[in-house]
């Protein structure tokens, strides 16, 4: 089967990345979405749009197509991804969302980067200093304008910091600049998450920041947009929970529903793709339909998969598609995502292989920074022949496996979005996460964590905290030496006592619980 004569000018396909751009069967999805978008614009107060479907449906990618769509418009689509790895770290998608939002505006002209900050200061006053110690990023906006804050009881403390997080909310959300908050996978979100973004949707301090976010009738301009599992979400899971707390508040929720492609949005699709005539098309759609069942994720890595094995080429000399139909009907597709993508990681290198492994152990995204700490060629069986004090910089190793790593971006399973290198759908994480033997899992958590804190320079520790003592906690129960447990026992002190500084009190009592385990198991 061949495709139709093209120029090299009409040539848009990668000849390596069969990028499929255009959204399929979800016109209906996106008009109503962008349609819940553009009401920020008013002054009705905040809303909720839940996008829901089953894993690899397309979720993500029809809020980021809303995203392209209305970012020149004015709006600020700020972003974040709850992980399953990531549980115990409070507000990690909130604050990667934020974080890269004044990330951004730092990049921004002068005009810009005063007017937020003066914004900010004028709402949240003297609590900004609540605000840099959970978004470090906002230091790089209000440089020397905050305090630090005094120190009051646990309650006032939440109160405190949900007064100065709803006002920074109400400084950067303005008719020209509406924000829209997106935070995908949100059936993992941490108890403190739910309850902050509720006390943007209603009026009331004591309940769950969801509920934060979503129904405080001062807030305008204003729109949270969660992309969720629905067939994870059970009548007693916390966000069901959560979410019929603020509906009995009478916030607008939108429900929006992705289902799997159908076969005439299939055929449209490679028929575009590939410039065939759609009327020819139709076998190979069978195909693809058979072998997919429709779900976006699956249609893509077929797709690619095809290429990469030769059975779908691009000819220079034919100057078109060749597609072999019947070696392809005859291709065998493993039965979900997940094989899929840990079949195409084993074709790498094996320096590639293990940053994947690595990275996946953090969960479906990173920082730069962070990923830095923690890449390193060898993964050590001994956990006890290196200590946790600080030891020499292994900069130029690290570095190299981050060329390793980008090598994985290039072939479609990882992408760098500003300060962050993320999994492509958290089905490739998991996919790496399983290629780790399951005996040595709590292993690699331990020596990321350890390497984490031996690497961070000790100006930078508060940052990475959360996620060194949660992975080397993972793998606590491996730890003899007695000096060892006494460290790890400090550090998660020492992280319970930064939590309560956040008012992440179910986090504060896991750090505070992990360190008396480790108390009792020495003899100190």
């Amino acid at each position: 089967m061949q495709g139709a004569k093209l120029s090299d000018q009409d040539m848009e396909i990668d000849q390596q990345q069969i990028s499929l751009n255009k959204l399929y069967g979800r016109d209906s999805q996106l008009k109503e979405l962008i349609d819940v978008c553009i009401r920020t614009r008013s002054v009705c107060p905040p809303e909720l749009a839940l996008v829901s479907g089953c894993s690899g449906s397309g979720k993500t990618s029809l809020v980021r197509t809303a995203a392209d769509r209305l970012s020149k418009y004015g709006f600020f689509f700020l972003s974040g991804k709850f992980d399953q790895l990531q549980h115990a770290e409070p507000l990690s998608a909130i604050k990667t969302a934020f974080n890269q939002y004044f990330f951004n505006i730092s990049k921004s002209d002068d005009e810009r980067i005063n007017t937020t900050r003066s914004s900010i200061l004028e709402t949240a006053g003297d609590c900004v200093g609540v605000l840099t110690a959970c978004f470090p990023g906002l230091e790089n906006i209000i440089g020397g304008h905050c305090t630090n804050p005094t120190q009051v009881g646990l309650e006032e403390t939440q109160h405190r910091f949900e007064y100065a997080f709803r006002s920074m909310v109400k400084a950067i959300a303005t008719p020209s600049n509406p924000v829209v908050l997106f935070l995908d996978d949100l059936h993992w979100a941490d108890a403190y998450s739910l309850h902050l973004l509720t006390v943007l949707a209603t009026d009331a301090y004591s309940l769950h920041l969801l509920t934060v976010l979503a129904t405080d009738r001062e807030i305008k301009n204003f729109l949270f947009i969660g992309c969720l599992r629905d067939d994870e979400v059970g009548i007693s899971h916390p966000l069901a929970v959560t979410l019929r707390g603020i509906q009995n508040r009478h916030t607008v929720v939108t429900k929006i529903t992705v289902a799997n492609i159908d076969r005439e949005e299939i055929n449209a699709l490679i028929s575009e793709t590939f410039h065939f005539p759609a009327s020819i098309t139709i076998s190979l759609t069978d195909i693809v339909y058979q072998k997919t069942k429709g779900n976006a994720l699956c249609i893509t890595q077929f797709l690619q998969s095809l290429h990469d094995g030769g059975l779908l080429q691009w000819s220079s000399v034919s100057n078109s598609w060749e597609i072999q139909i019947q070696s392809i009907e005859a291709e065998y597709v493993p039965d979900d995502a997940v094989r899929m993508f840990k079949s195409k990681i084993l074709q790498l290198p094996v320096k590639t292989q293990l940053a994947l492994k690595l990275m996946s152990c953090v969960g479906s995204s990173c920082s730069e920074y962070t990923l830095l700490l923690f890449l390193e060629e060898k993964i050590t069986i001994n956990i006890e022949e290196e200590g946790m004090a600080k030891r020499t910089d292994k900069q130029g190793q690290r570095s190299e496996m981050l060329l390793f790593l980008n090598l994985a971006i290039h072939e479609g399973l990882v992408k760098k979005e500003g300060i962050n290198y993320n999994f492509i759908h958290d089905q490739v994480q998991h996919a790496a996460y399983l290629l780790i033997p399951k005996e040595e899992k709590h292993l690699w958590h331990l020596r990321v964590g350890y390497n984490i804190w031996l690497n961070v320079p000790e100006k930078d520790e508060d940052k990475v905290i959360f996620i060194a003592v949660d992975q080397m906690n993972h793998g606590m129960s491996l730890i003899e030496s007695e000096d060892k447990k006494i460290r790890l026992a400090k550090l998660n002190l020492r992280a319970g006592v930064k939590a309560m500084s956040l008012s992440t009190f179910s986090s504060c009592a896991s750090y505070f619980l992990g360190c008396h385990q480790l108390s009792q198991k020495t003899k100190k």
